[in-house]
């Protein structure tokens, strides 16, 4: 059996029933304007997979093109260099997992910081805010790196093996 047979037999995917809320909400936070996709994607797959309710916050010079890509999907926009908006806060603090850094390549720690602060769900960081997780203390974290984004958090030069991250 393949190792993601294995993670489905334990842990199967939800079957679709009862209200969106009952199956929580997922935020996905990310989408620069130089890589907007990288959130929609996720936030695209967070909703193939059932979740409940999906947000994606993204730059403000892409909110509208996102919103019209998906439309079952919430947008909300920030520029993630300011503090997060009364509307972010309130995603953030109503959530059940926490995607962050979809898209960036350099996400300010401080931003990663005050979105672990301004919730308590599952956080999971990817891509640009990887580099962020020593800053996130006192709780757990998943991280979500691309092969040569491991190799780089591991400090090595790229012959580390990294099999055991993968499914």
């Amino acid at each position: 059996m393949s190792p993601l047979a294995e993670v489905l037999v334990e842990r199967p995917l939800r079957i679709p029933t009862g209200s969106k809320d009952a199956a929580g909400t997922v935020v996905v936070v990310g989408g620069p304007p130089e890589c907007p996709g990288a959130a929609l994607l996720s936030a695209t797959a967070a909703l193939r997979v059932a979740s409940g309710r999906v947000r994606a916050v993204v730059h403000p010079e892409v909110r509208a093109a996102s919103a019209a890509a998906a439309w079952e999907l919430a947008v909300d926009d920030w520029d993630q260099a300011s503090p997060p908006p009364p509307a972010v806060l309130e995603a953030l603090s109503d959530a059940a997992v926490v995607l962050v850094g979809p898209g960036h390549r350099d996400l300010e720690p401080d931003v990663v910081h005050a979105i672990a602060e301004a919730t308590e769900a599952t956080l999971i960081l990817d891509a640009g805010a990887l580099d962020a997780a020593p800053k996130v203390v006192g709780r757990e974290l998943v991280l979500a790196p691309n092969e040569p984004e491991a190799h780089r958090l591991a400090g090595d030069d790229g012959r580390a093996d990294t099999s055991a991250l993968a499914l």
